[in-house]
């Protein structure tokens, strides 16, 4: 049984260009999220999934001289990234780590794969509802559930967004979603807009002055006990979804975009099975969006 570890990160966002590589008082992103990532116990091998666009080639220099391993697949789908890298590497079991989230606890990521392995589960996620805080994404599926979702996206966001099949479509695998005993998921730790950088760099001068250990409590605590801090991170306050990504509006914006896609496949499509298969695809995402 092989379990790989996947931190999927580039350099071409849309929001904050190179965020993946930027300084986290001095030292780059990716690599403070590796070094959260290599303390997971249970993970047999780890790699940075990147693109195969020449904008990440910074991001793989970086990576290799500090040793990690590197995978390149498609530039936008993280889906097709990771099935290709999981279909190589003989992965039976995936795990995903956002490369923006350099503030996850291994122990709780340890506990999280530990389930997974004991409990005959297909895919473990923390998104319906979500009670971690933003940036704690576990999302642990075996090959052959990752398999189903590869052959069965139909629209650009569940091949961007890899595990968004699973929320528009009925399977027969045995999913668990990953709790905490309390809802933390208004609290933000992930890097994905410009305002989030003044609470990431002041956490990090806090950590790395006081030498403190990067878990949730002790991040917790930091937050509670530090007004300034305190006072950053409520700016990034996250309203309750039922599911996380409904929480995103880029996310939520490729989801009306796959409608429109679906729909003008319909108007092109000549076969009128699957004109039908994309109508009603079209529906279902709606149906679920709007409730």
């Amino acid at each position: 049984m092989k379990n790989v570890l996947y931190i999927v990160a580039r350099l071409n966002s849309s929001r904050i260009p190179k965020k993946n590589i930027m300084p986290l008082n001095g030292i780059p992103m990716i690599i403070r999220t590796y070094n959260q990532a290599k303390k997971i116990k249970g993970v047999d091998q780890i790699k940075l999934a990147t693109t195969t666009s020449s904008v990440d080639d910074e991001l793989v220099k970086l990576a290799k001289e500090n040793n990690i391993d590197v995978i390149r697949g498609h530039k936008e789908y993280v889906l097709d990234r990771i099935y290709d890298a999981a279909l190589l590497d003989n992965a039976d079991n995936i795990i995903y780590v956002g490369g923006d989230g350099p503030l996850i606890d291994p122990k709780i990521y340890s506990h999280a794969l530990e389930i997974f392995l004991n409990s005959k589960i297909n895919f473990l996620t923390c998104y319906e509802p979500q009670t971690y805080p933003g940036g704690y994404d576990f999302n642990i599926i075996d090959f052959k559930s990752l398999q189903i979702a590869y052959e069965g996206a139909l629209v650009p966001s569940q091949r961007i967004n890899m595990f968004s099949y699973f929320t528009f479509n009925e399977s027969h695998i045995k999913k668990y979603n990953f709790e905490h005993s309390d809802d933390l998921s208004h609290f933000h730790f992930s890097l994905d807009n410009p305002e989030d950088m003044n609470f990431f760099e002041f956490i990090f001068k806090l950590i790395d002055k006081k030498n403190i250990e990067i878990n949730l409590e002790n991040i917790m605590c930091l937050i509670k006990e530090n007004k300034e801090l305190f006072d950053l991170t409520k700016k990034l306050f996250k309203p309750k979804a039922n599911n996380a990504l409904f929480n995103s509006t880029h996310i939520m914006k490729g989801f009306f975009e796959d409608i429109d896609f679906l729909l003008n496949k319909s108007l092109a499509e000549v076969d009128p099975v699957l004109r039908e298969r994309y109508v009603l695809e079209a529906i279902k995402i709606a149906k679920i969006i709007s409730s």
